[in-house]
């Protein structure tokens, strides 16, 4: 579903009301006419241009009831400019819609890229397994222990394969895939978010989820949904804040980073990029479960160390942008 912009003071716009006065009907009557055009847009002509539309297709768009081709007229004459454009469709909708086009693309690109990957890592697994004179089973295929009683009868009994093993390839896959979209200070980010968390694999499966467009975040100006670069951006702008990680928080910072303009998905082309600057976050309460005495220290530890590693990474970030 494509969604466009629509100014909150429409009725007020004396441009509205000129058009109202053309057409011999009330304002908030003309405005549902206008908006009637506005929405058929997206299909009807992405770019405003309405030159090459007939008055009949306008008016049908407008839902125009009154006398044929005054609709049309009027709306050409007091809305488009001398080219027959939209006036402000570019500036409001236009360009939005084309970026988040862009981003639904590389959203689609990079998970197809994703699954590649995942299919090569299986093949792979599967000639290693015959290199190695061991069969590999196939996914839908169950262990079996198979034993002969006293009779010399064969028992099959069932043994489903651990659900432990899956789930940490998952982990370790997803945070590969982050890690390889990330530039050097996110990734050290992204470490240290993971060393000071109580649950590292549903963090990850956070910042995965919104990175390959299942859980969607579209920023509140631009209408572009996030993507891998924009999660690893906003990861960084986090470990700056200094704020410990949650659902909200950090959604909140991906929305901060989607409004503004879009960075390449690959870590290649965004080395040379400036980091934006530190953004203030609502502080959050995250409840640990209880945890001992060296458990803390242990997790305290490994996240100082993160967090070293992190400002060193930023630092050199920033004193190579200032060069």
């Amino acid at each position: 579903m494509n969604w466009i912009r629509i100014a909150t003071g429409i009725m007020r716009d004396p441009t509205l009301v000129h058009l109202s006065e053309a057409l011999g009907v009330s304002v908030p009557t003309t405005t549902g006419h206008v908006v009637g055009v506005l929405t058929a847009l997206p299909e009807g002509s992405k770019t405003g241009d309405l030159s090459q539309v007939s008055d009949s297709t306008l008016e049908m768009w407008a839902m125009w009831r009154g006398k044929r081709g005054s609709f049309a007229a009027a709306f050409r004459a007091h809305l488009c400019d001398s080219q027959g454009v939209v006036r402000s469709w570019e500036k409001h909708n236009g360009a939005a819609m084309r970026e988040s086009e862009a981003s639904a693309e590389r959203a689609k690109v990079w998970r197809e890229k994703r699954k590649t990957n995942a299919v090569r890592t299986e093949n792979e697994r599967r000639t290693n397994g015959v290199a190695n004179g061991l069969r590999t089973p196939l996914r839908d295929e169950t262990r079996r222990d198979v034993t002969t009683s006293a009779d010399a009868e064969v028992v099959a009994r069932e043994k489903p394969a651990p659900a432990s093993q899956p789930r940490k390839v998952a982990y370790q896959q997803q945070l590969d895939e982050l890690r390889a979209a990330g530039l050097p200070h996110e990734q050290a980010a992204l470490d240290a978010l993971i060393a000071g968390s109580v649950a590292p694999d549903l963090v990850v499966l956070e910042l995965h989820a919104t990175a390959s467009g299942m859980h969607v975040i579209r920023g509140p100006h631009t209408g572009r949904s996030a993507d891998v670069a924009d999660v690893m951006r906003a990861v960084a702008e986090m470990a700056v804040s200094n704020k410990a990680f949650n659902v909200s928080l950090f959604r909140g910072f991906v929305r901060r980073v989607v409004d503004r303009p879009p960075e390449p998905p690959s870590a290649e082309e965004r080395e040379q990029k400036k980091l934006a600057a530190k953004l203030a976050a609502t502080p959050s309460v995250v409840i640990e479960p209880p945890r001992s005495h060296e458990e803390i220290e242990a997790s305290r530890a490994k996240r100082e160390a993160a967090m070293a590693m992190f400002r060193a990474e930023f630092g050199k970030f920033q004193q190579a942008e200032a060069a």
